[in-house]
């Protein structure tokens, strides 16, 4: 009995863990977004040599590389580059690997370090 318990209890762990993450990194479609933005969006460019830590901002951009368990490359359209951290207590599976998503986050900055923590991603279709 415990042993079977067990085993639920750690299937369904993993299965939780597994639906966290952005698709397409794992070759899944994405699902439709359950939220919706508000910020005014902003360049990318502006946003690493202007914002302070804590800010909040918008930037349009795609997911192009996992960098570790949640951590992301972020390119901009403009072309510019930041790390956006995804944290898994979050559905992430309505947005794709290389799709044109617009994400809302608070920025993370130290002496020579910049990302944003991503509180809303919403997917952009044209």
């Amino acid at each position: 009995m415990k042993r079977t318990l067990f085993i639920l209890a750690t299937a369904t762990c993993l299965s939780t863990v597994a639906f966290a993450a952005p698709d397409g990194f794992d070759g899944q479609a994405p699902k439709v977004p359950t939220f919706a933005q508000n910020q005014a969006e902003r360049q990318l460019s502006d946003v690493i040599k202007n914002a302070y830590d804590d800010e909040i901002v918008t930037v349009r951009g795609r997911l192009t590389k996992q960098l570790n368990k949640d951590l992301y490359e972020f390119v901009s359209v403009d072309n510019n580059k930041i790390a956006v951290e995804l944290d898994d207590d979050m559905p992430w599976t309505h947005i794709a690997k290389d799709q044109l998503i617009l994400i809302t986050g608070e920025v993370d900055r130290k002496a020579n370090n910049i990302k944003i923590d991503v509180k809303q991603a919403t997917p952009i279709t044209k």
